[in-house]
């Protein structure tokens, strides 16, 4: 993994941003704006990798780069892992400084996070703090449960020369993550130009009850580590499409061999046409399916709506997909649906855990 990588990945998410964003879309011999929109871009590299966040205007809603930013240049609120995470960027324009400088500590005493975390409107200069920096302490403000968040700080630079406690003394004692040059190269590049980027830590997939007489086998399995419970059940088409659009390759990242980037081999072009072009059920017959590993995995019917489930995957560790249906280049936009009867076989695997969980369905 090098530089020029970092770099084309992100020209490749500036070109993401739509035309009225000028900043992303500088011209080419514009060296100073296209570093500019470089930096933009660094930051939503973090976004899109660490939490998600697939698309543009809600990468660009978390970005707070600009002037009276308190030294915050983006933020995200976890509310399922009830964190909230403030990110202070640096991108180097060459190299060279990008593997060797490191951010110097004026920059991280311009983070004004005790103020901005406790709802004050001035900075420690008696400036107003930006338009965006309030949008985010009014979320913080909306939060009911905001005293049990954990706040944290994410450096996208290089650190030395500053010792843990010197650190959290400029960062009000908060938790913080460095990504220097390996880090990012190994964490956050190569995770998104394989495709196994943001690996979600609970899957929930809509499924289909009525008209079965067992909507699933379960029943545990004993392998050389220990027991595993497995589940089989059919699963609509749709809903693989959708988290497959969405997870992309990090469902599949023990299996190389059907990444979504292969998807225009044989087998994989004859179960397209399977999906788009017939109109019953025959989809079910001809694939293999889906096999999950994960921490834990339920099934319910309690959902409020009459023969419709839910399939709960919590930590999905791999996936094996046999013949996957979609291999779009635009990642986070579900591909063509297909007959909406259609349905895939699906096989979640429990693996072995010193804790037993109680299981249902």
């Amino acid at each position: 993994m090098s530089y020029t990588t970092l770099v084309r990945t992100l020209d490749v998410l500036c070109k993401e941003a739509p035309k009225g964003f000028k900043r992303y879309h500088p011209k080419s011999d514009d060296i100073e704006k296209v570093n500019r929109a470089r930096s933009a871009a660094f930051i939503h590299l973090f976004l899109k990798v660490r939490f998600g966040l697939t698309r543009f205007a809600e990468r660009h809603e978390h970005t707070c780069d600009g002037s009276q930013d308190g030294g915050v240049d983006g933020y995200f609120i976890d509310t399922e892992e009830r964190c909230i995470t403030l990110i202070q960027s640096k991108f180097r324009t060459t190299q060279k400084n990008f593997e060797e400088k490191a951010i110097e500590p004026i920059e991280l005493l311009k983070m004004e996070v005790s103020r901005i975390s406790k709802g004050e409107k001035f900075d420690s200069n008696g400036k107003p703090f930006s338009a965006k920096i309030a949008a985010f302490q009014k979320k913080i403000n909306e939060i009911r449960d905001i005293s049990l968040y954990q706040w944290r700080v994410v450096i996208l630079a290089n650190l030395k020369h500053i010792n843990d406690e010197q650190l959290r003394r400029l960062i009000d004692n908060m938790d913080y993550e460095v990504f220097d040059f390996p880090k990012t190269y190994s964490e956050l590049v190569f995770p998104l130009t394989t495709g196994t980027s943001f690996v979600p830590s609970e899957i929930v997939i809509r499924i289909n009850l009525g008209k079965k007489q067992q909507p699933q086998l379960n029943q545990d399995v004993e392998t050389g580590p220990g027991t595993c419970n497995v589940r089989m059940l059919y699963v609509p088409t749709i809903e693989i499409a959708r988290v497959t659009a969405k997870y992309r390759n990090a469902l599949l990242r023990y299996n190389p061999r059907n990444y979504l980037s292969l998807s225009k081999n044989e087998v994989n072009l004859s179960i397209k046409d399977t999906i788009k072009n017939t109109i019953k059920n025959e989809f079910s017959l001809r694939n293999n399916g889906i096999t999950l590993l994960a921490d834990y995995s339920s099934v319910t019917d309690r959902t409020g709506v009459s023969g419709e489930g839910q399939l709960i995957i919590k930590d999905p560790m791999s996936g094996h997909l046999s013949a996957p249906s979609q291999g779009h280049s635009n990642v986070g936009s579900a591909p063509d649906s297909g007959p909406s009867c259609a349905e895939h076989f699906s096989r979640v695997s429990d693996q072995p855990s010193p804790h037993d969980h109680p299981r249902h369905g």
